[in-house]
């Protein structure tokens, strides 16, 4: 995993929680005063792809984080980042159609987070309606995974249940759920996992962006809307996957 080409030399230190807020405020204040300059910020000369609009790669990220840090007290910030909210919808909805899976409703690309965000700061009903079609196109189209498919839009009917109290929410989730659980293929040896049909090929993933661990992120938050049945069998399963799939040591495992 250490490439001395690519990575900084690890240098043991002790903690010091000074200078990691203070780290920590210095990227914020970098970024901040780079949009106040610009309109995107640039990228890393190794990485082949832009600065847009979305959530996973894109601005509506960074403002999510700069607000979620600021709100927490952990950076302070005088530029307020939400007002690019709206402009981030616009361009990333023109974006997001030519991605190969646009049919979905992607929690990390689509506009479902940037709308989340404008709910948050305004609890307008209208945008909360916006968000339910959006979750509600998964309904029907492919499980898929985290980024583009059921697990992505089941935590944000998670977060909005949580948010409006609204009973729809908990309905959908539940019914995607389903959707999810139907698709949970037994392995002998090995324990649960799903076959995702991702950018026209189908494989088995561990991970938590396509694969067993991402789908298993809104089954754990959303344990109260399961119930506790239909959760401890869901984590024994978790649990029977997880521990046939690491790899251990005497101290470690992964």
């Amino acid at each position: 995993m250490f490439d001395p080409k690519s990575h900084f030399q690890v240098n043991h230190r002790n903690w010091n929680l000074d200078e990691v807020q203070q780290s920590i405020q210095n990227i914020v204040d970098d970024l901040v005063n780079e949009l106040t300059r610009n309109t995107t910020l640039p990228r890393h000369p190794m990485d082949a792809y832009d600065v847009k609009g979305d959530m996973y790669m894109g601005l509506a990220g960074v403002v999510w984080g700069v607000s979620y840090l600021a709100g927490a007290g952990v950076v302070k910030t005088s530029n307020n980042l939400s007002s690019w909210l709206d402009e981030l919808l616009s361009s990333n909805e023109k974006d997001y159609k030519n991605h190969l899976h646009a049919s979905n409703s992607s929690y990390l690309f689509g506009n479902i987070p940037i709308l989340m965000q404008k709910y948050k700061l305004q609890k307008d009903q209208q945008i909360a309606d916006d968000i339910f079609k959006l979750v509600e196109l998964n309904n029907v189209q492919p499980v898929r995974e985290l980024m583009w498919g059921t697990a992505g839009t089941m935590l944000c009917a998670n977060f909005m249940h949580s948010w409006t109290k609204e009973t729809r929410w908990k309905d959908v989730f539940l019914l995607q759920a389903n959707r999810l659980l139907e698709e949970w293929e037994a392995i002998e040896g090995v324990g649960h996992l799903w076959t995702q049909d991702l950018y026209d090929s189908k494989k088995m993933y561990l991970g938590p962006v396509h694969g067993f661990s991402g789908n298993i992120i809104p089954l754990i938050e959303g344990k109260a809307l399961l119930g506790d049945e239909a959760y401890q069998e869901i984590a024994l399963k978790v649990m029977t996957t997880v521990v046939n799939t690491a790899y251990a040591d005497e101290k470690h495992a992964n």
